[in-house]
């Protein structure tokens, strides 16, 4: 039962935060009013954060537990996809991505 759980927080929140960016690159969406370019990059640093917290994540996991963590980082993570939903410019985005989704991601 609690394998169970822990398997479909993981799988909800970090397929929500990964695998929306496909959906996000279609002309109709994001990719037409920011462009693919900025889009793409704000994926490659989103992963090289959420990359570089993974060590102090772990810790974190053994300390206080890793569905507490879970639960956290998709918790963020889908407070962040909304704050994107926000975004107007371009920097924005980046930001976004990259400082708030890298940290839900390692955490999720």
């Amino acid at each position: 039962m609690l394998v169970g759980a822990l398997v479909t927080i993981v799988n909800v929140g970090y397929g929500t935060i990964l695998y929306s960016f496909g959906v996000l690159l279609g002309e109709g969406a994001a990719a037409g009013e920011f462009g693919r370019a900025l889009l793409s990059a704000s994926l490659g640093a989103e992963i090289l954060v959420s990359g570089l917290l993974a060590p102090p994540v772990r810790t974190l996991c053994d300390l206080a537990g890793s569905r507490r963590v879970f639960m956290a980082g998709s918790v963020f993570g889908g407070a962040v996809l909304t704050l994107f939903s926000r975004a107007t410019e371009g920097w924005q985005v980046l930001t976004v991505w990259a400082l708030l989704l890298g940290p839900a991601m390692a955490g999720s």
